[in-house]
């Protein structure tokens, strides 16, 4: 059992480190969903490269496809980056975040 943790460890270190602007969401949105793991290190990448994944021509793809609880993971990490100050603890950042999401829906 623990050769398999091991490999699996691997294996994910081998997808992160081959993360680029252009296939990070194909990998969010295809499998990344299903693993927290990898799906908060994919979050990171998008979030940190956000300005050149943008304008891949997988952006507009996955815009148009994703499921919704991946783009509010998104946009809480997001936020975080530039939470106002007098919002400091997490758990307050992400119902202050949730709020005015659903807000923007209705």
């Amino acid at each position: 059992m623990y050769q398999l943790m091991v490999l699996r460890e691997m294996a994910e270190m081998k997808i992160v480190a081959d993360l680029t602007p252009e296939n990070v969401l194909k990998h969010l949105f295809e499998y990344g969903f299903n693993y927290p793991n990898l799906r908060s290190k994919f979050v990171e990448f998008m979030v940190d490269n956000f300005e050149h994944v943008r304008l891949t021509t997988e952006f507009p793809k996955q815009c148009n496809s994703a499921q919704d609880g991946v783009w509010m993971d998104i946009a809480m990490a997001m936020y975080r980056r530039i939470a106002p100050p007098d919002i400091s603890e997490e758990e307050e950042q992400d119902e202050y975040v949730r709020d005015f999401l659903e807000s923007r829906v209705e």
